[in-house]
């Protein structure tokens, strides 16, 4: 019988709490309606005496708002734009340090823009215009130093890759530029104002570099003509350096240009080469004469030497 009572207050309980009204506030048919025209939806919580009241608010139609606390400077927004966080948002982690802290997972992105663009990455602020300064920080456990690198677009200046030496705290790097790309699509290592396609400020090692140019084949062309030897040394004793080729003064002031270089240094080897033909034919030709003018010799000397004979041989 006692037990009956209890099951039958229960159920009388609910069927009283169904039909209450506070105030604006309805439980009926197991919903909860609140109509209130000015109202927030409060609730509560109680923690060593603090009571701060804990919000959840509905502004307008299709909008959420989760207060974090009786001011609304930090929460979450939620309507059917999107999710707009006032504080810090942490994904994977209850107490973020950053805007968005993701901890202990990757971050993936993907866009599919249907429109008549393709997908973009848009970053601007709401004073107008963005100065995209994205710094990244390596953290050094062992000997707690923040390693920074900045990706910086200097809009009308181009893009450049910095780097920030080493400290013990963020937004104490001094960044220094390390590459360049400018708007003209030059790009610059060392350098922040690349005159050249790519323009090294600095020595440049490689197992092999392949340059398109020109030959100096035009050397062996029949009607090619081969300087004479007394008119180059003359050149070089007036200018100091070979025909067609720069002068040092020249290659400090303005740099070489590899692929020309290359190409007068080929010159002057079949030329070279040519002058080396052209000498060795002299030098057969005076072997021939030399080895001509002997054999007169022998022969001479023979007829000289039967003539003597004779005359002895008269007496």
């Amino acid at each position: 019988m006692q037990r009956s009572l209890i099951i039958f207050i229960i159920l009388l309980m609910g069927i009283s709490i169904s039909a209450q009204n506070f105030g604006g506030a309805t439980i009926s048919n197991n919903s909860f309606q609140f109509i209130s025209s000015y109202g927030d939806l409060r609730m509560r919580r109680y923690i060593a005496n603090d009571l701060v009241w804990k919000r959840a608010l509905v502004p307008t139609a299709n909008q959420l708002v989760l207060n974090c606390g009786g001011d609304f400077i930090d929460g979450i927004k939620i309507s059917g734009f999107g999710l707009g966080v006032e504080g810090k948002l942490g994904i994977g982690i209850t107490s973020p340090l950053e805007k968005l802290h993701i901890k202990d997972g990757n971050f993936l992105l993907e866009m599919n823009y249907s429109g008549s663009q393709d997908p973009m990455v848009l970053i601007d602020n709401e004073n107008g215009g963005a100065n995209i300064n994205q710094t990244y920080y390596r953290w050094s456990g062992v000997d707690a130093r923040y390693y920074a690198t900045r990706f910086h677009n200097e809009g009308q200046n181009g893009f450049s890759i910095q780097i920030g030496g080493v400290s013990k705290n963020i937004g104490e790097h001094s960044f220094i530029n390390v590459f360049n790309i400018a708007n003209n699509g030059n790009i610059g290592i060392g350098t922040n104002t690349p005159d050249y396609k790519l323009d090294v400020a600095g020595t440049i090692r490689a197992a092999e570099i392949q340059v398109e140019a020109q030959t100096a084949d035009f050397v062996f062309a029949e009607d090619y003509q081969l300087k004479n030897l007394t008119d180059v040394e003359a050149y070089i004793k007036e200018r100091k350096h070979l025909p067609e080729i720069p002068s040092a003064a020249d290659m400090e002031a303005s740099g070489v240009n590899l692929a020309e270089m290359n190409k007068l240094l080929l010159q002057k080897v079949e030329e070279l080469t040519l002058y080396t033909i052209e000498q060795e034919k002299k030098l057969s030709e005076i072997a021939v004469l030399r080895q001509k003018e002997e054999d007169e010799r022998v022969v001479l000397e023979e007829r000289l030497a039967k003539l003597e004979k004779i005359i002895l041989e008269a007496e």
